[in-house]
Order: structure tokens, then C-alpha cells, then sequence
């Protein structure tokens, strides 16, 4: 088995990474087309759900800049999980570089239909605005059941060339969806 390549550009006291880390992997995954965004949710995040806070601030400017580097890279289709927290985070720095002329395509893999009908209705607004301008929904089952997201989670790591997550806990579905990517043979780029 071919070893999968994974790079950490995010440490856990700085927030900050290597450009030239990270312009090295993307020239050797020079346009090899689609991203999968994987990642935890606000409560295990150091901001919780706090991003008016100078910690998120910082990470949200970082990881607008790093989906910037992807499409000029080749990178150009992006599937999100639109889970609460990281995957909606990216779907909406994707869409903002689409609203800004770059050549940003935005998938959104739903595990089941009804997925935000239990969020607030702040969630539930932000939810929908992302869906209302994406390029592509796929439901990946209509109704839950105990494996919807695990088939989300291989659908999304078949179907994309990178997978870039932001791993907080070493258990639950980012984890899982990691240990699928390595798998499949997938390069990382984790956020730690």
C-alpha cells in the first residue's frame, strides 16, 4: 500500500502555518481538481460558537486564504459534509471566493434530507443561504439511519483527490472520515 501523504499546517498554539509547506504539496497536487472539507463542530472548537472572537477571527482569515491557494492550485470543486462548525466554515470561504470571480465550485453532501431540522433557527438560515448558492446537492440518503453519515463521509473521500480536516477529538465521524482517507490512499492536510 502506498504511503498516504499528511500534512499538518495549523499547530495548536499559533494558528498560524507554513506557506511554504503548504505551496510544496499543492505544486505536487497541481490540478488534481476536487477538495473534501471534514471537521468538527463548534463545541469542541477553542471559540465554541463564538466567532466574534479574536482566536476565530484569525483561523476564519487563514482558512479563507488557504481555499484561495486550492484554486490556484486547480482546485476548483469543493464538497462539504454541511455539518455545524469547520465544514460550514469552508462552504461559506468557497462561496465568498465564487462571489469573487474565482472559479469556485461548490458541492454539498447532506447525509440525509432533514439534517438541520433539529439546529436553531440562526443555523438553520445559515444553512440554507449556503445550500441556496451551491453548485450541487447530493442527498446521500432521503431519511436518517444509523449509517447515513458514514456514507456521507466515504462518499465525500471517494469522490474528492484532497482531503482537508480540522481534527479536534481523535474519535467520531472527522476521525472516521480521516481513517477513510487513508484507505482510499488520499493525501491530508490536516488543521491541528
Amino acid at each position: 500500500m502506498e504511503k498516504v501523504e499528511v500534512l499538518s499546517f495549523l499547530d495548536d498554539n499559533a494558528i498560524s502555518f507554513s506557506d511554504r509547506n503548504i505551496d510544496l504539496f499543492l505544486a505536487k497536487h497541481l490540478g488534481e481538481g476536487k477538495v473534501c472539507f471534514t471537521g468538527s463542530r463548534p463545541m469542541s472548537l477553542p471559540w465554541k460558537f463564538n466567532e466574534n472572537c479574536d482566536l476565530f477571527i484569525e483561523f476564519h482569515a487563514r482558512l479563507k486564504s488557504f481555499i484561495e491557494k486550492l484554486v490556484d492550485a486547480g482546485f476548483n470543486h469543493f464538497i462539504t459534509g454541511m455539518a455545524l462548525g469547520f465544514d460550514t466554515y469552508a462552504a461559506e470561504s468557497v462561496l465568498e471566493k465564487k462571489r469573487g470571480g474565482k472559479p469556485a465550485y461548490l458541492e454539498c453532501a447532506i447525509p440525509f434530507e432533514k439534517q438541520a431540522a433539529r439546529w436553531s433557527q440562526e443555523q438553520i438560515n445559515r444553512y440554507n443561504s449556503v445550500l441556496k448558492h451551491a453548485d450541487k446537492i447530493t442527498y446521500v440518503s432521503n431519511e436518517f439511519d444509523m449509517g447515513c453519515y458514514a456514507r456521507r463521509n466515504e462518499y465525500m473521500v471517494k469522490n474528492a483527490s484532497l482531503v482537508v480536516a480540522l481534527q479536534i477529538k481523535p474519535d467520531g465521524g472527522t476521525a472516521a472520515t480521516i481513517k477513510l482517507a487513508k484507505k482510499y490512499n488520499k493525501p491530508i492536510i490536516l488543521f491541528k
